[in-house]
């Protein structure tokens, strides 16, 4: 479970670093 909000943050991090 924890392993999808990683994913998830990840994902958000780099959008969010654009």
């Amino acid at each position: 479970m924890n392993q999808l909000l990683h994913s998830f943050l990840r994902k958000v991090s780099q959008v969010l670093s654009v």
